[in-house]
Order: C-alpha cells, then sequence, then structure tokens
C-alpha cells in the first residue's frame, strides 16, 4: 500500500521533471509561469504592476489571484476567455498575491478572485470591485460600463 506522503514525493517529482529545460528551481518562479496565456501578461513584483498597470496607455484588468484559490481556478477560464475575446480593447493581466503581496495590500485586497479595472493608473471600479465568483457575461457588462 502507498500511503499519501509517498505519492507527493512521486507528484512533485515528476512536476519538477516536466519543466527542468524551462526552468531554475533554486529560486521560487518557474520561467513558464510568467508566459503569457490568451493575452494575459504575468506580474510578480511591484515594478511589473506599475509598468504594466499603472503606466499603461490601455486600460487594463488586472485578476487578483493565487493557485491555491477554488474560486481563483473557477474564474480563470474565464477571464482567459475575456483576454482573448477583448484584448484588442484592454490589457490583462494577472497577479499572484503570494508572489506580490505588497501590491496586493497597497489595493486593499481582502479576498480572492479580485477583479479591479485601471485607466490612465486610476482605479475605475474601486466602489464596485468584483470579487469571487462571477458570471462571464456579468463580467464583460462590468468592463465594458467601467470603461466607457
Amino acid at each position: 500500500m502507498v500511503n499519501f506522503l509517498s505519492l507527493l514525493v512521486i507528484a512533485g517529482a515528476f512536476l519538477l521533471a516536466s519543466c527542468d529545460k524551462c526552468c531554475d528551481h533554486t529560486k521560487d518562479t518557474h520561467a513558464h509561469e510568467k508566459q503569457e496565456k490568451s493575452g494575459i501578461k504575468i506580474i510578480t513584483s511591484e515594478h511589473e504592476f506599475e509598468q504594466l498597470v499603472l503606466k499603461s496607455d490601455k486600460p487594463v484588468v488586472v485578476d487578483f489571484t493565487a493557485k491555491w484559490c477554488g474560486a481563483c481556478q473557477v474564474m480563470k477560464p474565464v477571464f482567459e476567455e475575456l483576454a482573448t475575446e477583448l484584448g484588442n480593447k484592454y490589457t490583462f493581466v494577472s497577479l499572484d498575491v503570494d508572489k506580490a503581496e505588497a501590491v496586493a495590500n497597497n489595493h486593499e485586497i481582502q479576498g480572492i478572485p479580485a477583479f479591479l479595472l485601471f485607466k490612465n493608473g486610476i482605479e475605475v471600479n474601486k466602489n464596485n470591485r468584483m470579487v469571487g465568483v462571477v458570471s462571464k457575461e456579468d463580467f464583460k457588462n462590468t468592463i465594458e460600463q467601467s470603461f466607457k
């Protein structure tokens, strides 16, 4: 009988081996985690947040998320679909609150997933933030109404 700990060790070894070609496992982040999916830019620092969100020429939709968050994983495909559909008008970025904790704290993120909308470096939906699981239709409508 294989115990649970053994399974975790085997799974961990498999995951490490699967990305050895692109990653330096002595560091906290993996190179493939920073790759853009569906046009989504990945933020892991305050500097990247400033450059990609606060100084952006286009309106920006920011997903404050975490890998361990179930609701975040539910919203991930919705966020990716919207990024594909609306990426020509808006920039979509994802920020892991565990990797960029200072940014999350600066923006008073109290629950995730939290979706903040920025235009010209200013949050435009501060009084009406989207937090938790929302329908794709409501999400899309909120984005388009907020950036009018």
